[in-house]
């Protein structure tokens, strides 16, 4: 009987054939461009071939525009309804000085989050994130001789509400309820006070990487600096501590470079946003791919829609790893998300991380965001403590280490250690 996970290795194929024929003709334009010089070559996008529908595969039956959410979406851009730009260049690593609240940064939805024109898309778009890292992450043991016993925990731990107690963040109906919860919440919040001003943060520090082989997470340290920054920019703010991985950058203690990063959604008065993010990006070490270590970018549209996806791109699982091309000659860094270069067994190492840490923890905020998620943990725990009682449950919390490290044995991955993760005292 084929492996139902079989499919987890053949990747999403893009769907050029659905392009507009604006788009279509745009496209065919610009790949016979000559261009004159490095710079350039560098700034233009290249272009995919499409594939016969024959060989497009599937995942379950989400419509192409479902798909096309999941390829778009980009690390550190949110949703607006202004100044539409159909054709958006890659974007281009940026080493400047000066953090601000530009409006300029602020794109149109079609470039982010496609086609998705209501709460149920959006809904959607984040349950494939979270399935594709899922299949992803079985891929990784597939073809390797492993326990049916610790395949099938290792698939408990990464679909089942009744697996475990903690509401940890590979727990699909948790983050469904929590994406509920929190467009809600932010909703009702601008709706308080129209006039509130409301932007989406992001923070990346260069001693916030960490090796695959050997993973030290400082959640404690990092999250103390940065509600020092929220803080400084707004007394309101909603934040979640986020994982991704560089595949094509290599780690010194060994593997590839892991990396925690921090969303924030800070509202109310934001007159001195730009000027206290300034003065805090000494606190953020240069990281390895030379990004803004801090990014504001400002949400103008107060719609229902508008602010699910601000939920969901908190909420989201990455189930893409991003990839890194240093600068050349004079061809300017970039960075990218494709499914090109991926390999299950590193989905393995990130959803072992994903699996002992819960929403809980990764979640924190400030001013009236405290109120948010007090709110927000208490239906997570709700809905726990139904969906897994102790009798119940799959697994008890405290044996999950003990499971990956049986895992990890059976893999004859020896170079992995166990994460090291240093909590709140």
């Amino acid at each position: 009987m084929p492996n139902k996970y079989y499919h987890a290795r053949k990747l999403r194929t893009i769907f050029l054939d659905d392009a507009s024929p604006a788009e279509t003709e745009s496209n065919s334009e610009k790949k016979n461009q000559k261009t004159g010089t490095a710079e350039t070559a560098a700034a233009t996008p290249s272009k995919g071939k499409s594939k016969p529908k024959s060989e497009r595969r599937m995942l379950g039956s989400p419509t192409s525009a479902v798909h096309r959410l999941h390829r778009k979406v980009d690390s550190h851009i949110v949703i607006s309804d202004e100044n539409p730009k159909k054709h958006k260049e890659r974007r281009k690593i940026k080493s400047g000085t000066n953090a601000s609240v530009d409006p300029s940064r602020t794109i149109n939805k079609d470039d982010t989050l496609p086609d998705c024109k209501t709460i149920d898309e959006v809904r959607q778009w984040l349950n494939l994130t979270h399935q594709v890292f899922a299949e992803k992450a079985m891929g990784g043991i597939e073809r390797r001789k492993v326990a049916d016993q610790s395949r099938s925990m290792l698939e408990d731990l990464l679909t089942k509400p009744s697996a475990t107690a903690p509401c940890i963040m590979t727990n699909p109906r948790l983050v469904t309820d929590a994406f509920e919860h929190l467009r809600k919440a932010l909703y009702d919040a601008w709706q308080a006070d129209p006039p509130m001003q409301m932007a989406l943060v992001t923070l990346i520090a260069g001693d916030c990487e960490t090796s695959s082989d050997k993973p030290v997470i400082n959640l404690n340290a990092a999250q103390k600096r940065a509600k020092s920054t929220f803080r400084a920019m707004s007394k309101n703010y909603i934040a979640v501590t986020e994982f991704s991985q560089f595949g094509s950058i290599p780690h010194a203690d060994g593997g590839f470079t892991l990396n925690t990063h921090d969303h924030a959604i800070i509202f109310g008065d934001l007159s001195k946003a730009s000027r206290m993010a300034n003065k805090h990006r000494r606190k953020y070490p240069t990281n390895s791919t030379g990004a803004d270590p801090i990014v504001i970018t400002p949400i103008t549209d107060p719609s229902e829609v508008n602010m699910a996806r601000m939920a969901a791109y908190l909420l989201k699982a990455p189930s893409k790893a991003i990839n890194y091309c240093p600068p050349i000659d004079d061809k300017k860094g970039f960075i990218n998300k494709t499914e090109k270069g991926d390999r299950n067994i590193r989905f393995l190492r990130m959803a072992q991380l994903r699996t002992m840490m819960t929403l809980e923890e990764c979640f924190y905020a400030g001013g009236k965001g405290l109120d948010i998620r007090k709110a927000l943990v208490g239906v997570l725990r709700a809905l726990s403590a139904s969906d897994a009682p102790p009798a119940q449950r799959l697994i008890h919390p405290d044996a999950i280490p003990s499971f990956w490290e049986e895992l990890v044995k059976e893999l004859r991955r020896d170079r992995w250690r166990l994460p090291v993760i240093m909590r709140r005292p």
